[in-house]
């Protein structure tokens, strides 16, 4: 069995290597818009709003594991 201090770090790994791939997007996203395609970099961006949702809970809930003793 696992012991309860060690799920949480190898859960924030994974978090961290889910929310990468976020950051590229919105870098990439920027570089679309200021080359003058809003049309493409609006989807991105919609799609980064529930990313960035999705990694706000994720990130409570890490918090929470490790407080719990």
């Amino acid at each position: 069995m696992t012991e309860p201090d060690a799920l949480p770090r190898p859960i924030h790994r994974i978090h961290m290597n889910r929310t990468m791939p976020g950051a590229t997007l919105a870098e990439l996203a920027i570089w679309i818009d200021q080359r003058g395609s809003p049309d493409t970099s609006d989807p991105a961006r919609r799609h980064l709003t529930t990313l960035e949702a999705d990694a706000d809970f994720i990130s409570e809930a890490i918090v929470d594991l490790m407080a719990d003793p």
